[in-house]
């Protein structure tokens, strides 16, 4: 195997896990206290030098997020705080000696937090903005549907030259991570809560026994700018969080949490879980009946109905999703909780190519799981797969992750790059020697921090931000040249 050159962006390590940097969700925030400033752009090539990209290019104390790289291999995108809000800038001049040029995005929403970006096939940028759907600054910030924090509000596309924006698709409670496949899908992951606001519950409970309410929650009366609140907090959908009655029966109390795997196409169209993949195949066992006392209803899911054998917890979901280069259709992700993580946990891979039965879908274990959380082998994230069947993660040696509410003021595990050199285990029967069209990775942490990282052998270019290789087979390339 040639040696690669790699770029990546450590992060500072933090000490909460609450909306900030290393965070399931609202993890886009640019305050101190969530995106520590320290880290950089660096490139290292094959023989351990290191360039700091953006120091080179007069950036100093800043925070970088996401590399991720053009398809000529020349350029790459990548989110870079600098001031008060992320923002989108991209850089050139990779080889040695040559001088960098980086310069920001323009036509980006500049008031607005903007993450997460890769290219799409036309050579657009795609990524994440907390930008409201509409523009409509009385709409800022977007709060998700379960804590009630900031969030972005879906993926965005952008043309730099003709200076257009637009929103591929509304997500109420953020979309994350998101890349492009072999395919030419969008696969991320996306906050699904399929619940009632659990802090309106809260209000309501507040008004029925006459007490202030805890959280203020109202309804719109429409969705105009000048749209008049209510006095009411009241939901008709779904099934209440405490249980209700019927004229069907008694209804069962209803509380869904999970972060489901998510594709649609490039223009925004087709948007829905990963071939229609749901909690009945990823996170089957106990199922709430609809309705109470039914003898007809069973709280199992049938084990029948499904190939997968691995259930994720409720409470969490699927995490960093890139394609395996070397396998189509194959998507590695972390596997962690909600809260309390720092999104770490074991490394799994999903197989899903495109029309595929989501009851034949499996699940496939890489790393140590275990139900306690407790992990003697470690724990990792951003999982980075190699064209050569290996993969590049951030792992801790930590076999807890911190509990921000017990270890108050503890910073994060320390995260550092490493490398699994035996095979990725499979169990589907994607073709190995079928060239994927698009492939991309987000990768190792350096520095006692997480970062993203991109690599590619000598000579090539590596793909976006992550392991694209083997020839230019892979068009989404890294930011090495």
């Amino acid at each position: 195997m040639r040696p690669r050159r790699s770029c990546s962006s450590p992060q500072v390590p933090l000490h909460t896990d609450f909306a900030a940097r290393l965070s399931t969700f609202a993890n886009h925030l640019p305050g101190a206290a969530q995106a520590p400033r320290g880290g950089g752009l660096m490139l290292r090539y094959p023989d351990g030098a290191l360039r700091d990209l953006t120091a080179e290019a007069g950036f100093r104390n800043v925070a970088v997020r996401e590399p991720t790289v053009h398809w000529d291999g020349r350029r790459a995108v990548f989110s870079m705080l600098s001031g008060a809000v992320w923002q989108l800038y991209e850089v050139s001049g990779f080889a040695p000696g040559e001088r960098i040029s980086m310069r920001k995005i323009p036509g980006q929403p500049e008031r607005y937090n903007n993450v997460s970006p890769f290219y799409d096939s036309a050579g657009r940028i795609l990524f994440t903005s907390d930008r409201p759907r509409n523009g409509d600054p009385k709409l800022y910030p977007q709060l998700d549907e379960y804590e009630a924090t900031p969030t972005t509000t879906g993926i965005w596309r952008l043309d730099p030259q003709r200076r257009e924006l637009a929103l591929l698709n509304h997500a109420p409670s953020g979309a994350f991570s998101p890349s492009l496949d072999s395919f030419g899908r969008i696969i991320f992951t996306r906050w699904d809560h399929l619940q009632q606001d659990q802090l309106a519950e809260r209000d309501r409970d507040a008004v029925h026994n006459g007490v202030a309410l805890p959280f203020r929650s109202f309804n719109y009366d429409s969705e105009r700018s000048n749209a008049r609140a209510l006095a009411s907090r009241e939901e008709r959908f779904p099934e209440s969080r405490a249980g209700s009655s019927s004229a069907y029966g008694e209804v069962s109390a209803y509380i869904s949490n999970f972060f489901a795997p998510w594709a649609m196409n490039q223009d925004g169209s087709n948007e829905e879980t990963l071939n229609h993949i749901g909690l009945h195949e990823l996170s089957f066992g106990y199922q709430t009946p609809s309705f109470r006392g039914d003898p007809a209803l069973s709280s199992r899911t049938s084990d029948k109905l499904h190939a997968n054998r691995i259930a994720l917890r409720r409470e969490g979901g699927l995490f960093h999703l890139r394609e395996d280069p070397a396998h189509p259709g194959e998507y590695l992700a972390t596997a962690a909780r909600e809260q309390d993580s720092f999104t770490t946990n074991a490394l799994v891979r999903l197989s899903g190519p495109p029309g595929a039965n989501p009851e034949k879908m499996t699940l496939a274990p890489l790393t140590e799981s275990a139900a306690s959380d407790v992990l003697k082998g470690g724990r990792y994230r951003n999982p980075l797969p190699l064209s050569d069947g290996s993969l590049v993660a951030s792992r801790t040696a930590s076999v807890r992750a911190r509990r921000t509410r017990r270890h108050a003021g503890r910073p994060a595990p320390d995260l550092a790059g490493a490398r699994l050199e035996r095979p990725l285990p499979r169990r589907s029967t994607a073709d190995a020697r079928h060239p994927p069209r698009r492939c991309g990775a987000v990768g190792i942490g350096s520095g006692g921090g997480e970062g993203e990282a991109a690599s590619a052998p000598h000579g090539q270019h590596a793909g976006n931000a992550g392991a694209c290789r083997a020839g230019g087979r892979e068009s989404q390339r890294a930011a090495v040249a």
